[in-house]
């Protein structure tokens, strides 16, 4: 069913027919809405907890050998409690910090960022549909549901990793079904794309896979080539998610009042 040559023609054929620079915009400014601002924050916070830990442990010619101060600060066990409980609370808020971010503003972004390449596979899309997710009636469902959805992945992944991986194939199109009908539900959008992933996940991820060359080639150029490459990489994951779709609703595994497509509202 998935022909990754198709689709990547069909991704090439909608941007020469849209256009290239609006998607190449909208992929540049989603990216730093749904991850730079996150990143920078949690560098921040990492930082900042460094700096205590330096500061604790700093040495100078006229202090104790490293080891020597180890033993020292850790053969107290108040020192100890304190720094297990520090460290244990910024683990925590960073925990949260990056959850809240995600819920909130990384998943509404993603959700418009889908609409706008929907969209515009079917008649061309403009730059503010990259917001169309913080709509009214729109925004609270997409949170829940993208707050359920990394919960998920989160709980999957800690059973070494790769069951997570899996996992983020198998509810591969939970967030592109929230862009088509936030409403939807959180339950009814997993079981779809388990559903519809059922036996496409290793295709899925082979589809992803023959984009690696690309990636490279782009990180050559001290990865300002991988930024041009986003549009066509979405471009040809929104394809993807179309054939999918189609899989759903022709093998009753959804229904067009769930899936009611990509029409302007």
């Amino acid at each position: 069913m998935i022909c990754r040559k198709e689709l990547k023609e069909n991704a090439k054929a909608v941007l020469k027919r849209f256009g290239y620079w609006n998607v190449f915009a909208v992929t540049l400014i989603s990216g730093f809405l749904a991850e730079g601002i996150g990143s920078s924050a949690m560098s921040g916070v990492s930082s900042m907890f460094s700096s205590i830990i330096s500061a604790v442990f700093e040495t100078s010619s006229d202090s104790p050998s490293y080891s020597e101060t180890m033993e020292t600060v850790f053969g107290n066990p108040i020192f100890t409690a304190w720094f297990v409980i520090i460290l244990t609370a910024v683990i925590l808020i960073t925990f949260a910090l990056a959850l809240c971010f995600g819920v909130f503003v990384s998943g509404p972004v993603l959700a418009g960022k889908n609409r706008f390449f929907m969209e515009n596979r079917l008649y061309g899309s403009k730059f503010e549909r990259l917001f169309w997710g913080f709509g009214k009636g729109r925004y609270l469902p997409i949170a829940k549901t993208t707050f359920v959805y990394m919960i998920r992945i989160f709980l999957w992944s800690l059973l070494f990793l790769i069951p997570g991986i899996i996992k983020s194939y198998e509810y591969f199109m939970v967030m592109y079904i929230l862009s088509e009908n936030p409403e939807i539900g959180a339950e009814r959008a997993f079981e779809i794309s388990s559903r519809t992933t059922k036996g496409e996940k290793w295709k899925i991820f082979l589809f992803e896979l023959s984009f690696l060359g690309w990636i490279l080639l782009g990180l050559l150029s001290c990865g300002i080539g991988v930024y041009f490459l986003e549009p066509y990489y979405y471009a040809s994951f929104v394809e993807l998610y179309q054939k999918l779709r189609e899989k759903a609703i022709s093998e009753g595994i959804a229904d067009c009042s769930e899936l009611p497509g990509y029409i302007r509202n």
